[in-house]
């Protein structure tokens, strides 16, 4: 009989655990050179589901929100035009001014050239909405990020790249 209260003990928080794992940790590999050099095609990186609140696995909706997406993140979404998952960095974080010129943006002394439908979404606005973001590949010639689709919903971000597994 006490063997079974031992089993009991190990065995409800490892199942409490890999439950937690599965909503919180997930591991993605990175598909193309939009991310070179800093992630390479191939490198397979571990996402923090839980960097900003959580987000069950098949909901666009966060249940619980205790963080903002910050500049310099790099976050995992799915972009607004399709239903594939993509690897970013935040370049726009929520209420950040920037400037449009001529079809480009300027953010944190950086500058972007926009796509029309881009161009046109942001043109009446100074600042990125509460509830978006703008997210860029670090190799601009091979990424297809919000300079062609637009800001990006803080509700469709998966989570922030937090690490690779170590030999992979």
């Amino acid at each position: 009989m006490k063997s079974q209260g031992t089993l009991t003990i190990i065995a409800v928080p490892t199942l409490i655990a890999v439950v937690l794992m599965g909503v919180t940790v997930q591991a993605v590999q990175i598909e193309g050179a939009s991310m070179s050099p800093t992630l390479p095609n191939g490198r397979t990186m571990l996402v923090n589901r839980a960097a900003y609140g959580l987000q069950l696995p098949v909901s666009d909706r966060y249940l619980a929100v205790w963080n903002t997406p910050r500049n310099g993140d790099i976050i995992v979404y799915r972009p607004p035009d399709d239903d594939s998952i993509v690897v970013k960095r935040l370049v726009g974080a929520p209420g950040e001014r920037f400037t449009l010129r001529e079809q480009s943006m300027r953010i944190e002394g950086r500058e972007f050239q926009l796509s029309g439908y881009t161009y046109r979404q942001l043109r009446e606005l100074t600042r990125i909405p509460e509830d978006m973001v703008f997210a860029a590949g670090e190799n601009t010639a091979r990424s297809r990020d919000s300079r062609h689709y637009g800001l990006v919903p803080i509700d469709s971000i998966r989570g922030r790249i937090m690490a690779m597994p170590f030999g992979l």
